[in-house]
């Protein structure tokens, strides 16, 4: 018998998590919950056959499909990094930056439909008004790619779900 066999699927309520400038909301996430505790849920991986269900959670807030991510500053330098505007190349002062929300919902025929929201700083260049995201969403390794990968991982902890 498989771990998951008795498990449940039950659609959590509105659930965030937090790390630096980012936040990470999910509204309406379907996860599996032990029968016998409550307190013990996990991802939907036994339903998503399509791989990793994380991997793909991942794909939905980065692909630029799911959330329809704006122009981001660019990152430069290797011991002193700096943002510096995508469009003119205008230095970025993070100090200046304002928060914003960004969301979109996921459909997909393993699992019913539910929405996912970041909300990063983001800033209009002085010099050019390009309107943009502070640092870039959907570069690996990026800081607030880095800060709403925790951020998710923290949203999962705040309802006791394991990864």
């Amino acid at each position: 018998m498989e771990r998951w066999d008795n498990w449940e699927m039950v659609q959590l309520d509105k659930f965030k998590g937090r790390q630096g400038d980012a936040y990470v909301t999910f509204d309406g996430l379907s996860v599996l919950e032990n029968p016998y505790n409550e307190e013990q849920r996990a991802l939907p991986y036994r339903v998503y056959s399509e791989g990793d269900f994380y991997d793909a959670l991942m794909g939905w807030f980065f692909d630029g499909n799911t959330i329809q991510w704006p122009p981001h500053t660019v990152e430069k330098g290797f011991l002193r990094k700096q943002n510096l505007c995508s469009q003119c190349g205008t230095p970025i002062d993070k100090k200046e930056t304002r928060p914003e929300t960004f969301s979109g919902e996921v459909h997909n025929a393993k699992i019913p439909d539910f929405e996912i929201t970041a909300k990063v700083p983001t800033i209009t260049c002085l010099s050019c008004g390009l309107h943009q995201v502070y640092g870039n969403p959907q570069e690996s390794g990026s800081s607030l790619n880095q800060d709403i990968r925790i951020a998710m991982l923290d949203a999962f902890d705040n309802v006791n779900l394991s990864s």
